[in-house]
Order: structure tokens, then sequence, then C-alpha cells
């Protein structure tokens, strides 16, 4: 039985199967953080940031298409650099910084990456001059929290 199930999970990963999952959870953890910061909860964005790590070190690139893996591939230094440097700092305005540059990358893996089932925003923050990932068109900015909520705009819109 054992056996049964690690052929059927390599096939899985072989055909492709799961990977949505994978990625789906990758952007649920990543706005998880933005939400985490659009409260300006340092403790627990400083957790997302952890584990979105961990998940961006554990994505198998094996897993994506080959359009996919060569987008997340390239990206994955830079993806694991500021979500690194994220959940070691307890500083908010520090992993404002930090969230800026994860943003980026972010949002070009997702422009190649499709998502299933929902269309995902490319807001902009002009005070910060700065962009992030969200699943709503209601701007609830990440970079000042309560202070500026609804300062922003939608600057694109990436579909399935």
């Amino acid at each position: 039985m054992k056996q049964l199930l690690i052929i059927i999970m390599l096939l899985m990963s072989k055909m492709g199967i799961g990977q949505t999952s994978s990625l789906q959870e990758l952007l649920r953890q990543y706005l998880d953080l933005k939400n985490q910061l659009v409260e300006s909860n340092a403790v627990n964005a400083q957790k997302s940031a952890t584990v979105l790590n961990g998940k961006i070190e554990n994505l198998a690139a094996q897993a994506l298409s080959e359009k996919e893996a060569k987008a997340f591939t390239s990206l994955k230094d830079a993806l694991t650099k500021h979500a690194k440097e994220l959940s070691s700092q307890s500083d908010l305005a520090k992993q404002r910084v930090s969230f800026a540059g994860l943003s980026q990358s972010i949002i070009d893996l997702f422009k190649v990456v499709s998502v299933k089932e929902t269309s995902l925003y490319v807001d902009y923050c002009p005070m910060k001059k700065a962009y992030w990932l969200s699943t709503e068109k209601t701007i609830r900015n990440p970079y000042y929290g309560n202070a500026m909520l609804s300062c922003g705009s939608i600057k694109e819109t990436i579909k399935e």
C-alpha cells in the first residue's frame, strides 16, 4: 500500500498534478503576510514570513510546467532573500521595506504562473512608490496600515 501511494505521488508530480495547490499555497501565504502588514501586526507578519520562506524553499520546480519552473527558478533567490529578511525583522518599518522587494518578485512570478479561480490585482502605493498583490479590488495598503489604509490604486489585473 505504501509503495502504491509513493508511485501515485511520483506520477502526480511528473504530470504536474498538485502544482496549482503548491503555487496557491505560496500565494495564500503571501496574502496572509500582506494582511498582517495591513493590520500593522509585526509579530504575526514575522511568523507569516517564516512560513512563506518555507513554502518558497519547499516548492518543487519539477512539479511545475516548464514555463512556470523557469519563472520560479529565476525568482527563487530573490523571493527567499526578501522572505528571510522579513522573517528576521521584528521592526514593522523594516518589514515593510523587505515586503516591497518580496512583492515585486511575487508579482513577476504570478504574471507568468496561472492562478485558478481568482483575479489578482497589482496595487500601487504612490507614497512608498511600491507595489503589492491583492485578490480584492478594495485598496488595503500594507505599507501604511491604518494610517493610510486606502492609499493607492490598482495598476494592473492579472487574470487566470
